[in-house]
């Protein structure tokens, strides 16, 4: 049954996965290359019957061109187009159809790929460049001249000095708190940056015009960006459809974008295809123009299709993320902590969004998506504090899994076992857990300090004593002072060096049996460091010979039945177990390795079988801890035979005879 149940909680943890991480291709794809056609069409309606018409132009600003992570294989306009730089234009020449279309048909190779930003770029940026100034000023729809705009995103920028972080922690606080809902008039009305900031509703074009409102409140250059991307979203019938996101200048290093919507930030993947950068996201993307007299012209709505050909490797991993849980085993209706441990293996920033899978039984108390920053080759924590259900089956021990993922499928594992025997960590306990941590994290300078713990062994018993050997060492450039090394109430202060190591060990005694884990902490006013110690004290082990069954008389020729039950009265597993049953010059032996529950043992004694008329029984069972120390029990009963005649006492007699015999030999053997 335990076994079911794990296999049920492993299958449903595959289906939640692979609901997560549903169409990977597309995000986690090195290359993809897409068949892009960009069409609209215009109906000649006449307003009189003598009407004249001597052209009709269509200036065309939405389509595919060559930039950093894109590149145009193949275009082809129908009719043919004159092509300009960021243009292109349709001509007809006294057209007689009264319906005209054209169309743009592309291939387009799109790279899911970083534009790297090595440095901090300081923050607040100066921008004298007149070209970038425009980027810097309100416009119709991102009106970042609103105060309540301006007041936010300084609240957000207070204090940050790097404009990386700065333009993260807005778009991290735009896609958090604007609530994306296609049900709103916004999906077809384009709204301003303000009306989003005060409903916090919206769809992409509203959540990137607000993004980029509260950074040009700040000063910092950014753009709408136009363009299609593939969702696979259950709100969009149509994966491939129009989209909008922004770019942000960085000085030193040009255009660099940023996807609230899709939670992208610093980079888009290769779905996303650029076809328009513009001050604005109202700039028309089609205009018209005629010359004629008594005509009109009705137009529709550009039409944007897309369909994938290829996909080309597989994106380069630049995160390693490894999750772990803080306790492994935990009782039921226990809080516990998830910790994510990231690491940026490149030599630029990055971010990600993580998700987080787990079975029904858990709860998250949190948000389950999280998004994190990392500068260049910078190690950071994201944490989870989860709850199990109290409404467990007592009769089950449950596997628990766990994992995290990223959006392009960079993924982690872990798990928790319950149990009714385990312990219920409270949510106080799990806090100031999370806290010691988050401490840790804001401590810069604890990442210069290495706090190392370790003992001989991960199981004690409660009669010991033994030792904690704790080394800190200084590998950063300050000298440390009055630095505090605790285990639990045992403090020990200390000054330590540059690239000097301290070695100092703690006395452990007194704990009662159970998991035990206690932080070694060394902390000062520019260090927080926690090094949780887990340790199991065990008691002592015993075995008791326990329900011993037997005949009290017998006769000669009766066969009969012994059994008796060894029984465990620890919870530690007593070692090296041998258990003997000495009968006069007969001896049966049993032994085991390891004794890890009950065991019945049922002994069938054949006629003729007893050697004396009372015959005495001695059970003894020795063994050992993992110390090596012994112990031992023993118990003893007695057979009589009843109605004994000369011919069974001759046999007995030639039974002992043979019995010393037999028992010398094994002496001398």
């Amino acid at each position: 049954m335990i076994i079911i149940k794990h296999l049920l909680f492993l299958i449903i943890f595959i289906l939640f996965i692979q609901i997560v991480i549903s169409g990977d291709w597309a995000y986690d794809s090195r290359e993809i290359v897409v068949n892009l056609k960009i069409s609209s069409s215009a109906e000649l309606v006449p307003t009189s019957p003598s009407y004249t018409l001597r052209y009709v132009n269509v200036n065309l600003s939405l389509f595919p061109y060559e930039d950093y992570n894109q590149r145009v294989i193949d275009i082809s306009t129908t009719p043919e187009a004159k092509k300009s730089e960021r243009i292109m234009q349709f001509t007809w020449e006294s057209p007689k159809e009264t319906k005209i279309g054209f169309e743009v048909d592309s291939t387009v190779n799109s790279f899911n790929r970083y534009k790297p930003v090595y440095k901090k770029v300081t923050f607040p940026i100066e921008i004298d460049d007149k070209e970038l100034l425009i980027y810097t000023l309100p416009s119709r729809t991102i009106d970042s001249d609103n105060m309540d705009i301006i007041r936010k995103a300084s609240e957000l920028a207070s204090g940050e000095t790097d404009l990386f972080e700065v333009v993260f922690k807005i778009g991290e606080w735009t896609k958090s708190n604007v609530r994306y809902d296609l049900s709103t008039l916004t999906a077809s009305v384009s709204q301003k940056a303000s009306w989003v900031y005060k409903n916090r509703e919206g769809v992409c074009d509203e959540l990137a015009s607000l993004f980029i409102a509260m950074l040009r409140a700040l000063g910092i250059p950014a753009r709408f960006v136009t363009g299609v991307a593939y969702t696979d979203s259950e709100l969009f019938p149509v994966k491939w459809g129009a989209h909008g996101w922004a770019e942000v200048y960085f000085p030193e290093y040009g255009w660099i974008p940023f996807d609230v919507t899709y939670g992208q930030y610093g980079y888009v993947d290769g779905t996303h295809i650029k076809l328009k950068e513009a001050v604005d996201p109202d700039e028309p993307s089609s205009d018209y123009e005629w010359l004629g007299a008594n005509i009109a012209l009705k137009t529709s709505k550009l039409n944007v299709d897309a369909d994938v050909i290829e996909t080309i490797g597989s994106a380069t991993q630049v995160i390693e993320i490894k999750s772990n849980v803080f306790k492994h085993s935990t009782g039921f209706g226990s809080y516990n902590l998830v910790v994510v441990s990231l690491r940026n293996l490149a030599d630029y920033y990055t971010s990600t969004e993580i998700y987080i899978a787990k079975p029904g039984e858990v709860d998250i108390l949190d948000e389950d998506i999280k998004a994190v920053m990392l500068k260049p080759n910078e190690n950071k924590s994201l944490f989870w504090i989860i709850r199990l259900s109290e409404t467990l089956d007592d009769k089950f021990i449950y596997t628990l899994p766990i994992s995290v993922v990223t959006l392009n499928n960079i993924s982690s594992f872990a798990n928790f076992t319950a149990s009714t025997n385990e312990r219920v960590y409270s949510l106080n306990e799990i806090n100031n857990t999370l806290h010691s941590m988050l401490e840790e994290e804001k401590s810069v300078y604890s990442r210069n300090v290495e706090l190392s713990c370790d003992m001989d062994r991960k199981e004690i018993y409660e009669d010991e004593k033994v030792v904690i050997e704790c080394n800190v060492r200084n590998s950063g450039n300050v000298f440390l002072d009055n630095l505090s090394l605790c285990f639990k109430e045992d403090c020990h202060y200390l000054e330590l060096g540059i690239a000097r190591t301290y070695n100092h060990s703690f006395s452990v005694s007194g704990y009662s049996t159970g998991k035990q884990d206690v932080p070694v902490t060394a902390k000062n006013e520019d260090v927080s460091k926690a090094e949780y110690v887990d340790f199991v004290v065990l008691d002592k082990p015993n075995i008791s010979i326990d329900d011993i069954y037997y005949p009290e008389i017998v006769s000669y020729d009766d066969r009969f039945v012994v059994n008796f039950t060894l029984k465990k009265n620890s919870k530690s597993d007593p070692l090296e177990v041998k258990l003997r049953m000495i009968q006069d010059f007969d001896e049966k032996k049993w032994e085991m390795d390891e004794f890890d529950n009950d065991r019945i043992f049922m002994m069938n004694f054949d006629k003729g079988s007893l050697f004396n008329v009372k015959n005495r029984f001695h059970l003894t069972v020795d063994y050992k801890d993992a110390l090596g120390r012994n112990y031992s029990a023993k118990e003893q009963f007695v057979i009589s035979l009843r109605n004994v005649n000369l011919i069974q006492r001759i046999a007995m007699m030639l039974n002992r005879i043979g019995g010393r015999i037999a028992n010398l030999l094994r002496m001398s053997d």
